[in-house]
């Protein structure tokens, strides 16, 4: 399944708005789906005959230079286009919209629909959004190159119907999906996830709950669902605070049962994350820690560090460096490390 590139719109636009202007844009997991609404309801007023004025396009390339060099054996290094993503958002009337975005990522080798989605929205606080979207499960913030190792197993991409409420700092929502990887191989619509988060201008805190974690694009092709009697369920908690120029971002999320009679894990990611402005440039370090996440190839402990800014009239540039350190021998893991640095450019409109 490919990565939540959308999420990253890039990431250094995304970093400068949760530590600049909200807190509660990195602890959101739909920032781009409720920042296009309120776009496009602005343009709705202002729209006039044309067709072209009803439409709005947006894209992003990044492109990431990655150097590797672990314990034991060859270093490793690779140029890639890590993404190359364009969307267009269309206004139908000033409540109705609709969004789709395609995403390529040249190690997935393909260009894939992304987003393909119908947005309604009823003015008094709620609205919905029904199509293939990524249900608000796992807030994934950060301000570095890399996505979150808890996106890895967390992120979840189905065709739903996710219906959103949105009150002064209260934010919630609930979610109905069929899943590909259902316990017996069951198709029904019997899948669902709720989020309630509350913000302001100096904090965001949230809790998730999803039905079957193994739909998520880490896990459905890592567990073999015939096996299980159940549905495996999922949480995940994040707070975000802001201090002037300083965002500080955590989240826990976690499989709430174990998979399958063979492997009785119970994944889980742990997220710790400090990122600051000073000038033209954001600095962030951040640690993270996983349990029972061998079997998803995932680290058992990572720091990183890293900065990004912006240069060249919008050009953004991003370095991070990066060690992560496997499992250990008596847990299946080499107890080995693997240093490595990314640079990123990214050009967005």
């Amino acid at each position: 399944m490919k990565t939540r590139a959308r999420c990253k719109l890039n990431y250094l636009t995304l970093a400068l708005a949760a530590i600049t202007l909200s807190p509660h844009a990195l602890g959101d997991n739909h920032p781009n789906l409720e920042q296009r609404i309120v776009a496009l309801e602005a343009k709705a007023e202002n729209k006039g005959d044309g067709w072209h004025e009803a439409l709005t396009f947006s894209g992003v390339i990044e492109v990431e230079a990655s150097y590797a060099d672990p314990d034991s054996g060859d270093s490793e290094s690779d140029l890639v286009v890590a993404t190359a993503e364009l969307g267009v958002d269309a206004i139908v009337t000033e409540s109705l919209s609709t969004a789709l975005v395609l995403l390529y990522e040249e190690d997935e080798g393909s260009v894939d629909i992304d987003i393909a989605t119908i947005n309604y929205n009823f003015g008094n606080g709620f609205s919905f959004v029904i199509g293939q979207e990524y249900v608000p499960f796992g807030a994934y913030g950060t301000a570095l190159v890399s996505d979150p190792i808890s996106l890895e197993f967390g992120e979840t991409r189905e065709t739903a119907l996710i219906t959103h409420y949105e009150q002064g700092g209260f934010n919630g929502a609930f979610y109905i999906f069929n899943g590909d990887n259902d316990e017996k191989n069951k198709q029904e619509i019997n899948d669902y996830g709720v989020r309630v988060s509350f913000s302001n201008d100096a904090f965001t805190v949230g809790g998730d709950y999803i039905s079957n974690l193994g739909n998520s694009g880490g896990l459905t092709d890592a567990i073999d669902y015939s096996l299980q009697d159940s549905a495996i369920a999922g949480a995940a908690i994040f707070t975000e605070l802001s201090f002037g120029s300083m965002t500080i971002f955590a989240e826990h999320l976690s499989a709430l049962d174990g998979y399958t009679p063979e492997n009785n894990a119970e994944p889980s990611a742990s997220q710790l994350e400090v990122a600051f402005t000073a000038g033209d440039f954001i600095y962030a370090a951040s640690y993270q820690q996983t349990e029972d996440a061998l079997f998803l190839a995932l680290p058992e402990n990572r720091i990183s560090v890293g900065f990004s800014t912006e240069m060249l009239g919008g050009l953004g540039l991003g370095l991070e460096l990066t060690m992560d350190d496997d499992y250990s021998v008596a847990d299946g893991g080499t107890g080995e490390s693997t240093n490595s640095v990314t640079l990123q450019l990214a050009a967005e409109f």
